[in-house]
């Protein structure tokens, strides 16, 4: 456990109240408490597995959440070896049929990624558009296609006509080539 390790090095550790949002099936935000230890070396929080498969009932969890095996491996530095993965899916955002996100819910993590500047919405388009171009046309993938069509259509929208009026002198195209594509 990783925790004992900590516990083991004599790392200074705290017990807390852990305020964490969960995002409900029909997109509603609601804070739990739990509790919660954190250590001041390693600057991370340990949920027990109960409280955690508790909070996983109620909803998404809205945060980071590195896996034990990333953890051990990289120790404090663990966010920085997680690469392989999307920062949408650092942040609990995923089109997996298996994962089982409402529409809602895939998109209040997207507004919560805008929302807490972790990612600007363009870029958030871009990786959206991207994942549906690779997969695009490929059977297997026509109900991620469809999420992630849907979720740019979201991230289209949201906050339309709050941002800043720029004039645009020139413009950078980008093509995203589907895995048909790239197979010819």
């Amino acid at each position: 456990m990783l925790f004992f390790k900590c516990v083991k090095l004599k790392h200074e550790i705290e017990e807390i109240t852990a305020v964490i949002t969960t995002i409900g099936k029909l997109g509603y935000r609601s804070e739990q408490e739990v509790k919660a230890a954190y250590c001041k070396e390693c600057n991370v929080y340990y949920l027990h597995e109960s409280d955690y498969r508790k909070l996983k009932e109620k909803g998404v969890l809205d945060c980071t959440i590195v896996e034990r095996d990333v953890f051990a491996k990289h120790g404090k530095n663990a966010l920085r070896y997680m690469k392989s993965e999307s920062p949408l899916m650092q942040y609990g955002y995923n089109v997996k049929a298996t994962t089982n996100l409402t529409d809602y819910q895939r998109q209040e993590l997207l507004a919560g990624i805008i929302d807490a500047g972790i990612l600007p919405s363009i870029t958030v388009k871009s990786y959206l558009s991207m994942f549906a171009a690779q997969k695009r046309g490929i059977q297997m993938y026509e109900n991620a296609v469809a999420k992630w069509d849907a979720d740019l259509k979201f991230v289209q929208q949201y906050k339309k006509g709050s941002k800043e009026k720029v004039y645009v002198h020139s413009i950078l195209k980008t093509i995203f080539l589907t895995a048909y594509e790239k197979f010819e």
